[in-house]
């Protein structure tokens, strides 16, 4: 009776099977390596970088309310300052372009560096109905470049709070809160769900209500999800008439939470 020995083409075909075990999941670590390669070279490369501390000092120097700001060492790794706009009450009131309150050279609002910006970045100059500001208000709006290369953007301001949430947040409905340094953050999401923010209302950031200290509202926005956004929440810090001194100094005197 003849017999056939199979182990060798048993043994083949393992080893194949292996084979092309190693190859895909070689290949699939290729893939993932260039992603974020590119993912890095499109942030260093592509994405303008903007010098903040100018439009921060202006604002700790002209506002009326305490300024709450990230400093440029603290900003989370991988993410990039793209955008400064500091605006007055006076832009929004005459229809105006976005344009700096003062003629710092470090302004620069860039538009096309922030993902998304043309689409999800609001208008700071629009008029909002029931928004009773007066023409001294300030708001600015930092905008980054995140590290999952999404957008999110800090904007403070001592417009009226409730039309001022409304427009940034996209009219956003309450989504729970988040707690960070002992401060509770409200969590909003629009409509279509693309925009989360974090809220501190006046009051929330330990400034008084008097016509010296007006209170402002805080928030953080953006494309981004809320563990990005509580990043950017987490590093921002009081800034005072000290930083004017020195813009290349700027954040690193005593400095509390909002």
């Amino acid at each position: 009776m003849q017999t056939t020995d199979r182990s060798g083409a048993g043994a083949g075909r393992t080893y194949g099977t292996y084979l092309n075990y190693i190859v895909a999941v070689s290949a699939l670590g290729l893939l993932m390596v260039a992603m974020v390669a590119f993912v890095s070279w499109r942030q260093e490369h592509t994405l303008p970088s903007v010098d903040y501390q100018a439009d921060l000092a202006a604002l700790v120097d002209l506002a009326d309310y305490q300024v709450y700001a990230p400093d440029p060492a603290e900003v989370p790794e991988g993410w990039t300052p793209t955008s400064s706009r500091l605006h007055s009450a006076e832009d929004r009131q005459n229809g105006a372009s976005p344009a700096p309150v003062t003629e710092s050279t470090e302004h620069t609002g860039v538009d096309t560096g922030d993902p998304g910006a043309d689409d999800a970045a609001p208008e700071p100059e629009a008029q909002v109905a029931g928004d009773t500001a007066s023409e001294d208000t300030l708001t600015w709006e930092l905008g980054f470049a995140t590290a999952s290369d999404e957008y999110a953007a800090l904007w403070i301001s001592d417009r009226d709070p409730e039309p001022f949430r409304a427009q940034v947040t996209e009219n956003g409905t309450s989504d729970g809160t988040t707690d960070i340094d002992g401060r509770t953050w409200e969590r909003t999401i629009n409509a279509d769900g693309d925009r989360r923010s974090l809220v501190l209302a006046p009051g929330g950031n330990d400034v008084t209500a008097d016509a010296e200290d007006r209170p402002a509202t805080i928030v953080v926005t953006g494309t981004a999800d809320y563990g990005e956004l509580e990043d950017l929440a987490t590093v921002l810090s009081a800034h005072d008439s000290s930083d004017v001194a020195d813009i290349a100094e700027v954040g690193t005197g005593d400095a509390g939470t909002p």
